[in-house]
């Protein structure tokens, strides 16, 4: 349920057909997940078309099988990575653990796929197609600093 609605007017755009209504976003307090495949853009240089193969496998299983469970939601894929969001940080936690041990099962000849989570509790702003705010920006830096196979929780 949301706590609160955030309207923003839109900025006026002189020579712009944009829409001019106001952007109305819903508050919540959402556990966020970001995940990121490490060096995704080696494996990219090397094999293109396999590593695209490869990532396919964790896309799949982690928004049928893991995801429900947790009562997790995929906001959207990156091409390397996801944005997801979860009603709790147990939840998310628990099912961050479980992406971990199927990337480790995810291999290219002898190399397994490693991943950087970064994991964070907080306000977030949502629409249709997103989720926004600081509780996101937050999430992705925590992120940034986790190294090659590991969780960070904040």
């Amino acid at each position: 349920m949301p706590s609160s609605e955030l309207t923003i007017p839109h900025p006026t755009t002189p020579n712009c057909n944009l829409d001019e209504s106001p952007l109305v976003l819903q508050r919540f307090y959402k556990t966020v997940v970001i995940v990121d495949w490490v060096e995704s853009v080696r494996w990219m240089s090397l094999h293109e078309a396999r590593s695209i193969a490869l990532w396919q496998k964790p896309l799949n299983h982690v928004e049928k099988l893991i995801l429900p469970p947790y009562q997790g939601a995929m906001i959207k894929s990156l091409g390397d990575g996801f944005l997801l969001m979860f009603d709790s940080i147990s939840n998310a936690v628990e099912a961050s653990i479980q992406i971990q041990q199927l990337a480790a099962t995810i291999k290219n000849n002898k190399e397994a796929i490693q991943l950087r989570v970064g994991v964070h509790w907080n306000t977030i702003y949502k629409n249709k197609m997103d989720i926004y705010g600081q509780g996101v920006n937050l999430t992705a830096r925590i992120t940034a600093i986790a190294n090659p196979g590991e969780t960070l929780v904040a």
